[in-house]
């Protein structure tokens, strides 16, 4: 039967964590339904949404925008009815602007705004959903922004009563600053059924994003969700208030997260529609999923009677198989209960193991946390597992490990060995070394199917030759060794080697029938220097591999046709036969944009013609006409722009009616096949 064991302050324990005797005043717990009202915005009775001319204002300012343009918002009330596609790097900045649109016509996960280019940033703007404030038991909708970016920032804002305010889904390396969030819940079953509501900031599938400075503030579900393998995010200087769960980690990887000095006021709890209690020991910070490489430090708590502070996890099977437990550092907390509270009710941290006994794969560290007298500092709820008092739960005994010899091919030089546990299982990716007889240590990683291939070199002196081999262990692996003696007998080979030279070309122009002559020549050649005929090298070249035979003087070819400018690089390879041993090189290639030809004509028109145009020829450097390509016309002060026809041509018309003679510059700007170039002329109006 599952045991529940309160781990006492006894020993080592009453080292760690440090009790302060705090007194408790005699005022009731207050549970609040409503989340606080946020300056007079929060207040405002929300209207449904009327379509206005307020969302096609945005739309052309996104849409004139030039990227890393910032977009002033004016000091006034937006009432919008669409959703805004970001595909330009910009700052949408706002000056007390409210933005106001329905969650629920969003299709209820729809987002306002989709951030869709790397570094688009959010300032000084206030969302706020038009379907009203909702009580427990109503449904939440609508995002009001989509981060799938790396470098998005969210500074300075305030989102009411959104399902999300920010929506992460494959964002890394935001940030989301000194900004305010509320919302409700819809249904909370405390590790029952599915659970619904506001996940203030929703991060799937989302990594490295920092939160801080940041207030939670009401029922919402969870003020920070983080879920679908989203790992190593900050959390700091954060405000928690009365928050159902406040940080929850859904079967996200917990990995490399940090949350620290952050405030946590009275969270962990849920109340109906009516202002019932239905659960007051939800875990404020749960990383039940998921519970491994985290650090949680330096937080203030101040908490309800039967809350729990911490929940961690392992054994859980939510996602297929048995989560793991480990290298969590718990430390420099302060927890008090809220104000007539019994702190006898009040769990600090709560280790739970789902399956099995509890062995963590590395410490758990509690230490140096400040706690009121009679709050439970750690309690753990397993099957079947001793316990013992102490700051750190120790860590599982390793797997037994061994290495077996798997083949021995004499005739080829080679020992294949292999590493498995104590059930037979092979052990990928892991480190080996070797010495042979008393040679240096070499290190060499397990494929696979846990083995790995030693080369033994030709001693022809020796009767056998030591292969000795060891695994260092890690912290879920024990060490272990094994060695081997042989007798290699290999045919002794023939070194070689390959010879070759960077390259510097220009790009040939694609779609014009241009040519050229250029060749990357590699020749392979035996340790005397002399050519090695009728062999196949492999050349590894712009994502492909091409194999080529050598010639009467040893040398593969491979030619030069590239049509865009750039450095490349050759990786050539003789791969060895019974007479010669293998060889490897790297080469370069620098490509230059060639140098096109553009010309032009003078011009001469009578003032009085309807039509006047100027016009441009665009070539190859080898003199192919060039389609589809812009050029830009340069007269009487404005540029006019057209496209090459299948000629290479292009004409624009031009609007000067005063005689006179005026210059004008044709030019083409440039690209990754060709180099900017331009051309000049005279236009006369008689």
């Amino acid at each position: 039967m599952n045991k529940k064991i309160i781990l006492s302050l006894l020993l080592v324990l009453l080292v760690a964590i440090s009790v302060s005797a705090v007194a408790a005043a005699d005022a009731d717990v207050t549970y609040i339904n409503d989340a606080a009202d946020v300056d007079d915005v929060a207040d405002e009775k929300v209207a449904p949404l009327t379509a206005s001319a307020d969302a096609q204002d945005i739309q052309t300012k996104l849409d004139n925008a030039k990227p890393g343009d910032t977009i002033e918002l004016e000091n006034k009330t937006y009432d919008v009815d669409t959703t805004f596609n970001v595909t330009k790097q910009v700052t949408i900045k706002g000056q007390d602007t409210v933005i106001k649109a329905s969650g629920a016509s969003q299709g209820g996960s729809g987002a306002l705004f989709i951030a869709n280019e790397a570094g688009t940033a959010f300032e000084g703007i206030t969302f706020i959903n038009t379907d009203g404030h909702k009580n427990y038991g109503e449904q939440v909708s609508g995002y009001a922004i989509q981060l799938a970016i790396e470098n998005g920032t969210v500074d300075n804002c305030k989102f009411i009563d959104w399902s999300s305010g920010v929506y992460g889904k494959g964002a890394s390396f935001c940030s989301i600053t000194n900004s305010y969030f509320n919302g409700s819940s819809e249904q909370v079953t405390n590790g029952g059924k599915k659970e619904y509501g506001t996940k203030a900031i929703n991060l799937m599938g989302s990594h490295d994003i920092t939160v801080t400075g940041c207030t939670f503030e009401g029922q919402v579900l969870d003020a920070i969700s983080i879920a679908s393998n989203s790992g190593n995010n900050i959390m700091t200087d954060n405000t928690f208030i009365d928050n159902c769960y406040a940080i929850y980690f859904g079967g996200a990887s917990t990995q490399g997260c940090v949350i620290a000095n952050n405030s946590f006021i009275r969270c962990g709890y849920c109340v109906d529609d009516k202002g019932n209690v239905i659960f007051k020991d939800l875990p404020i910070i749960s990383t039940q999923k998921a519970a491994n490489g985290y650090i949680i430090a330096d937080n203030t708590i101040e908490a309800n009677e039967g809350s729990i502070f911490m929940k961690a996890e392992s054994g859980n099977t939510a996602h297929g198989y048995p989560s793991k437990i480990g290298d969590i550092n718990i430390t420099g907390n302060t927890i008090t209960a809220t104000a007539g509270a019994n702190p006898e009710g009040i769990t600090f941290m709560y280790i739970l193991s789902n399956s099995g006994p509890l062995n963590p794969y590395a410490p758990i560290a509690i230490v140096n946390n400040n706690l009121d007298a009679g709050i439970t500092p750690v309690t753990v709820w397993y099957a079947d597992w001793d316990n013992e008092n102490g700051t750190v739960i120790p860590a599982a005994d390793k797997a037994v490990t061994s290495i077996n010899i798997a083949e021995i091919a004499a005739a080829d030089g080679t020992v294949t060995v292999e590493l498995v546990d104590v059930n037979g299982a092979p052990q990928a990716g892991q480190t080996l070394s070797y010495k042979i007889d008393d040679g240096n240590a070499t290190e060499i990683e397990t494929d696979e199917n846990g083995k790995a291939v030693i080369n033994v070199p030709i001693d022809e002196n020796a009767t056998a030759q030591t292969v000795a081999v060891e695994f260092a262990g890690t912290n879920d692996l024990a060490a272990s060794s094994a060695q081997v003696s042989f007798k290699n007998t290999a045919t002794k080979r023939t070194a070689t080697q390959i010879n070759a030279n960077n390259m510097s070309v220009v790009t040939l122009a694609p779609n014009t029938g241009d040519t050229n002559d250029n060749y990357f020549n590699a020749t392979l050649l035996d340790a005397e220097g002399n050519p090695l005929v009728n062999k196949e090298v492999k050349i590894g070249f712009n994502g492909k591999e091409y194999t080529k035979t050598t010639n009467e003087n040893g040398v593969a070819q491979l030619k030069i046709n590239l049509g865009y400018k750039g450095g490349y690089t050759f990786a050539v390879a003789f791969l060895g036969d019974d007479e010669y041993e293998a060889s490897f090189g790297v080469y370069l290639i620098n490509v230059a944009a060639q140098t096109p030809k553009l010309t032009t004509k003078a011009a001469t028109y009578k003032a009085s013609a309807k039509t006047k145009s100027i016009s441009a020829t665009f070539k190859t450097e080898q003199g192919s006409v060039i389609a589809n390509k812009k050029i830009s016309f340069t007269v009487n002060g404005k540029t006019y722009t057209g496209t090459t026809n299948s000629k290479g041509v292009a004409t624009v018309k031009v609007s000067i009616n005063k005689k006179g003679t005026y210059s004008f510059t044709a030019k083409y700007a440039g690209d990754n096949t060709y180099k900017a170039v331009s051309a000049s002329a005279k236009l006369t109006i008689k």
